[in-house]
């Protein structure tokens, strides 16, 4: 004798549309992540109008003299403009080139202490839409009174490192990054015409760094130098993708120092950082910079 089961074409269809609900809200979650990594959110810019926002913002040092000079243009990390950064002028000063520190918090409102973790995390202004104020600085200080604009250094730390690889990658003018509508007119003429070298110091080159996969097309001369230990980013990932650059046959100089954590040459931290200032690999990473450009950038 059959038995008839009440209520079960009920509890299954609850099922049913639980599942459905469930897949529903992962599919929304999937394009929501799909959507941030391709700046769905960012207001789109032409070029102009995000030099308006940057370039109030330049911390500018020039050497005493005629110029033009050969120029560095300083892409901080996610903390924002730091003691670094004008700890790497007055070197780069020394060296007799003039240098553009570029603030990428400021300009959008955010205070370095209050607003930096989020970037920090990744879960706002990624590589790919920095990228854009890596690009439209480089032309933007090439038409400084000041600067050579055949001898245009590109240099970033942590995260300012991963926008920089990620303009790289894009390959302006044939993709240009999240956020800008256009490039300038000199760069869709020229691309990247005039940079004669990069610097990059414990970049970030995990998930989301589109150089890991891309690489980039450029023969630029490229300078990367890592912490041993860095607690903060995946020093394996740089050296992996330092490697495929490499076999790509892109000039890339790759030096790590061992021991070392991840901010070395910062003195200025909140107090809950455990990373420290270290003098001595400040000073053995500028010295690897000179001999660097020396040959790179003369």
């Amino acid at each position: 004798m059959a038995v008839k089961r009440q209520g079960t074409p009920m509890i299954r269809r609850r099922w049913r549309w639980l599942l459905i609900g469930f897949i529903g809200l992962v599919a929304l979650g999937g394009v929501g992540v799909v959507g941030f990594w391709r700046g769905w959110h960012v207001e789109p810019l032409l070029p102009e109008q995000l030099s308006d926002r940057l370039r109030p913002h330049d911390r500018i040092v020039v050497p005493e003299g005629e110029g033009p000079f050969p120029t560095v243009i300083l892409f901080h990390g996610c903390g924002g403009l730091k003691d670094a950064m004008p700890r790497w002028q007055a070197f780069f000063h020394e060296l007799g080139y003039a240098s553009v520190a570029v603030d990428s918090l400021a300009p959008r409102g955010w205070d370095n202490r209050r607003d930096s973790q989020p970037v920090c995390m990744g879960l706002r202004l990624t590589g790919r839409q920095r990228a854009g104020d890596v690009l439209v600085s480089f032309e933007d200080v090439k038409r400084m009174p000041f600067a050579d604009p055949e001898r245009i250094v590109l240099a970033g730390w942590s995260h300012g490192g991963w926008a920089i690889m990620d303009m790289l990658a894009l390959d302006p003018p044939r993709d240009l990054p999240i956020g800008l509508r256009t490039a300038y007119p000199s760069t869709i003429r020229r691309g990247l015409e005039g940079l004669e070298a990069v610097m990059l110091v414990y970049p970030y080159c995990g998930f989301g760094n589109l150089a890991r996969n891309r690489g980039w097309p450029s023969e630029v001369p490229t300078l990367m130098l890592l912490a041993g230990e860095d607690s903060i980013v995946p020093t394996g990932e740089c050296l992996g993708t330092a490697g495929r650059l490499a076999a790509d046959g892109r000039p890339i100089t790759v030096h790590v120092f061992a021991g070392i954590d991840h901010g070395f040459d910062e003195q200025e931290r909140g107090n809950a950082s455990w990373l420290e200032f270290d003098p001595e690999t400040t000073a053995d990473a500028m010295s690897r910079a000179a001999a660097f450009l020396a040959t790179a950038a003369p």
